[in-house]
Formats: C-alpha cells, sequence, structure tokens
C-alpha cells in the first residue's frame, strides 16, 4: 500500500507542464491489481478502496486485464471501465496531446500467462498496430504476455516493426529498457511488485511514417525510479488507503 502512496507523490511531482515540444504519458501496465506469479491479489481484502486509490493516481492510459477487473468485480470506478479490456481482444486507443497524435495497442491476455501467442494472435497485434501507424505520430504496445513471448513477437516481425515502444508485462525478468526488432521499438519491462516505474523519452519523434524507423542510442533515454524512502507518500493517497490497511 505504501508503494501507491509513493508513486502518487511521484505521478504528482512529474505532472508539471513540461518543456515547450515535450508531450509527458502517464500509462499503468497489465497486473497492477493482479499477482499472476502467485496467483493471488492483495487488492481482493479491499477492492472498492483500491479501485478508488487507482483512479485518483490519474493515468492518461491503463491496461485493466480481465484478470485484474475480475479482482475489483463490481467496485470499478466509472473513470477505469473504459480501459477494462475484452478478453481474447486486440483493443487499440488514440490519445491526443499538444499536437502529438499517440496510438495505443493492447496486447490481448494469454489464456494461461506467460504461454506463447499463436501466429493468429500475433499477427492481429501486428494488423492493428499497421493499421495505426500512418494515421499517428507514435505507436505503443502495451502487452500482458510476458518476456519470452514479447521476445519472439518482437523478432518474429523485426523486418517491419510497427512499434515505437513495447511497454511489457507479465511473467519474466524485468529490464531497464532496450532497443529491440533491430533498433525500432524501445522495450522495458517491470521489475517485481511494482516497487518502481519506469520512464522512456523519446526524441526526434518521426512524423506519421508507414513503419517505425530505427532509433540510435541518442534517441531514446531509459530511467527506472524506485519507489523507496527518498520519496515521500503522498498524503491524500495515504488517506485514502487507511481503511485498507485496517483490512490486514
Amino acid at each position: 500500500m505504501g508503494g501507491l502512496a509513493r508513486r502518487a507523490a511521484l505521478i504528482d511531482s512529474r505532472r508539471t507542464v513540461p518543456g515547450e515540444g515535450t508531450v509527458r504519458l502517464l500509462i499503468a501496465g497489465p497486473y497492477e491489481l493482479l499477482d499472476i506469479e502467485e496467483g493471488k491479489s492483495p487488492a481482493a481484502k479491499a477492492p472498492k478502496v483500491i479501485g478508488e486509490a487507482f483512479a485518483a493516481l490519474g493515468y492518461d492510459a491503463l491496461m485493466l486485464t480481465p484478470g485484474d477487473v475480475a479482482v475489483l468485480g463490481g467496485t470499478l470506478p466509472k473513470s477505469l471501465a473504459p480501459w477494462a479490456m475484452t478478453p481474447g481482444k486486440v483493443a487499440t486507443r488514440t490519445l491526443n496531446r499538444q499536437g502529438l497524435s499517440i496510438g495505443l495497442v493492447f496486447f490481448p491476455e494469454q489464456e494461461k500467462p506467460g504461454e506463447r501467442p499463436s501466429d493468429k494472435g500475433m499477427g492481429d497485434v501486428q494488423a492493428e498496430a499497421l493499421r495505426l501507424r500512418p494515421k499517428v505520430d507514435v505507436v505503443i504496445g502495451v502487452s500482458p504476455w510476458g518476456a519470452e513471448a514479447e521476445q519472439v513477437f518482437l523478432d518474429r516481425f523485426s523486418i517491419a516493426p510497427a512499434f515505437d515502444v513495447l511497454l511489457g508485462g507479465g511473467l519474466g525478468q524485468g529490464n531497464r529498457g532496450k532497443l529491440a526488432a533491430g533498433g525500432a521499438t524501445a522495450w522495458l519491462r517491470p521489475y517485481t511488485k511494482g516497487k518502481s516505474v519506469h520512464v522512456v523519452r523519446l526524441e526526434n519523434i518521426p512524423k506519421r511514417q508507414p513503419q517505425a524507423h530505427a532509433k540510435s542510442e541518442a534517441d531514446v533515454r531509459f530511467e527506472v525510479i524506485a519507489l523507496d524512502e527518498k520519496i515521500t507518500a503522498d498524503r491524500a493517497m495515504d488517506l485514502l488507503l487507511s481503511p485498507a490497511r485496517g483490512t490486514h
């Protein structure tokens, strides 16, 4: 619970208006509420409170897998409902920020966490990304597939990459961030238990290209911020979470 209060403080500190020409986007990935490694969810002890807490974080975009939604059940806040994913379906959203058009592609949750996606499943995701590619400036994928499956996907379409960024999730090792798919895609994966926040910064974004272009190290910057005692917990979030702490 303390991690959420620190995350709220970090997010609030980053909400300051960025410099001219800079666009900031806050995205929450899959399995924020469901611990698939242990097959349980601390959030299930106080779903209403945790749902309100995630709504209060004010993300620009989220991926609530069917498993995450099941944890909240009938307590899903209205502001989170648009981000609840349909089982087995690729979902897309388009956001516009300061003249920059951003396409989001949400990979469908697999029936079994970490299993290899089917050729059709990978093809469906790639097709949606390619459909968005000419219409937007940046294409971001959000995946619950796990490290191995994401690597398979990136290798499969490395000749015709469609994603500028792939935000991984699910089983497997986290990474600070690296260039994949022949240098076209910035791929990053979270570390365990939500104890850190990843930041990826893209420079020299190409405008509405038919496919992603290879990036150099100068085009991408990765950062991982630990949610430790150096970040003071947000008081409002701390107060919001206090009823959930009382259930332990």
